[in-house]
């Protein structure tokens, strides 16, 4: 209920919001000019009935006066039941201050329907005084005179409220543009964050990965034949994530002439889907995996450059997890084919340790879906009996899609000799 009287009877009566201080400041002035204008009165005139009404009077336009701002139908009413005072008081001169005032208010902040309603109520009451003619009016005014003068000092509240509200309205209009242009610079600020989060977390995740494994599986070694081939392999993975956080810093730095570099052109370049995935499976041997499975279908080079970096980061994304969540000597699939309207890329592994939740951040498995959504695809990693599933779809439109006469065989990786013998 109370909501509801708020609503009718509150703010939603202005077409802007009026500034707190304002209104207390209008509120002020009428508390203030009311008890000095009853003072005054009190002291020059003994208190008789017609004192008392003019006393009403006062009152009621003062109030109305200082919650127009609070308030317009409110000041309206106010303003009707001291429109009838005068009538007993016979001094309607004092009305049109507030009249002229609420004028001014509604016709600058307010619908339609209240400025007429005022400038109605207002043009009775001055037709209505004159009119009559009593001896009031005959005492400070001509009748025909109290109806110009009231007549000009409405027009021009009026003019002059018109004027203010066209600049309310086009600085509402500005500050509400103003307002949604921060909020999508805002939300451009938080999406690129989330894209070097994620690009950040893709370059380093895996390589850091591999150095680490490397270095745990082979810290115990007195082979330097063994050595010297894992500090190779660390020094080609500390390389690769030198090379890609320079790339990605590279992104960061603004180009004054060209401006800022696209992410992915910078990123993900360099070598080959095919070849990535060769590189992923002989780590993944090198590790002590058996890798039975690995193929890429050509066709997929020619796909957009967001679909083949997307199908890179699941793979790569997927084999970071195979060496820190699977045991040594786990068997991995890495299949990305050409459906006819979609990519499909799917990575299996079995003998998944169990998932310990202190070890694990979910930012890899976070980063892939926003990604694979990013492109518009499905996308979804789990648990299916003993093994880990990391399955993707990801949309080929018809333009898109490369122009074969004969769709070729997928290209499979062929397989280190130590994986062979394993899977053997």
């Amino acid at each position: 209920m109370l909501e509801q009287i708020q609503k009718g009877w509150g703010r939603a009566e202005y077409m802007a919001r009026v500034p707190r201080w304002l209104q207390f400041g209008l509120l002020l002035w009428g508390t203030a000019g009311l008890v000095s204008d009853i003072n005054i009165t009190l002291r020059t005139h003994p208190l008789d009935s017609s004192v008392a009404w003019f006393l009403a009077e006062v009152t009621l336009s003062y109030l109305a006066a200082a919650v127009s701002l609070f308030s317009a139908r409110v000041s309206i009413i106010l303003v009707t039941l001291a429109i009838y005072t005068s009538f007993i008081s016979f001094r309607p001169l004092f009305l049109l201050i507030p009249i002229a005032m609420i004028a001014l208010v509604t016709s600058t902040l307010c619908k339609k329907t209240l400025i007429i309603t005022h400038c109605a109520l207002t043009a009775i009451w001055a037709t209505l005084v004159a009119w009559r003619g009593d001896t009031i009016i005959v005492q400070q005014m001509e009748p025909g005179a109290f109806w110009w003068v009231t007549f000009w000092v409405i027009l021009a509240s009026c003019l002059i409220g018109l004027a203010l509200r066209y600049l309310v309205i086009r600085t509402a209009k500005t500050q509400a543009q103003l307002r949604e242009a921060e909020a999508q610079a805002e939300q451009i600020r938080r999406e690129e964050r989330q894209d070097l989060a994620r690009e950040l977390h893709d370059v380093v995740a895996h390589h850091i990965t591999v150095i680490t494994m490397q270095v745990m599986s082979r810290r115990h070694s007195q082979d330097p034949v063994e050595l010297r081939e894992t500090l190779g392999i660390i020094d080609d993975s500390a390389r690769e994530a030198l090379n890609e956080l320079r790339a990605l810093l590279d992104v960061l730095r603004t180009d004054e002439e060209n401006g800022p570099r696209p992410l992915s052109s910078q990123v993900v370049t360099g070598p080959s889907l095919q070849e990535q995935v060769e590189h992923h499976v002989d780590s993944l041997t090198r590790l002590g995996f058996q890798v039975a499975k690995a193929s890429v279908d050509p066709r997929i080079e020619s796909l957009p450059l967001s679909t083949k970096t997307t199908s890179t980061r699941i793979v790569q994304e997927s084999v970071t997890n195979i060496i820190k969540h699977a045991h040594h000597d786990a068997t991995c699939t890495i299949s990305l084919s050409l459906q006819p309207t979609e990519v499909e890329v799917r990575i299996v592994n079995n003998r998944v340790k169990p998932l310990e939740r202190s070890s694990s951040t979910s930012y890899g498995l976070t980063s892939l879906r926003e990604r694979v959504l990013a492109v518009g695809g499905s996308y979804q990693a789990g648990r299916q009996g003993e093994e880990w599933v990391v399955e993707a779809h990801l949309p080929v439109h018809q333009a898109n899609r490369p122009s074969w006469p004969d769709a070729p065989e997928p290209h499979e990786t062929k397989l280190p000799k130590q994986s062979e013998e394993r899977t053997q």
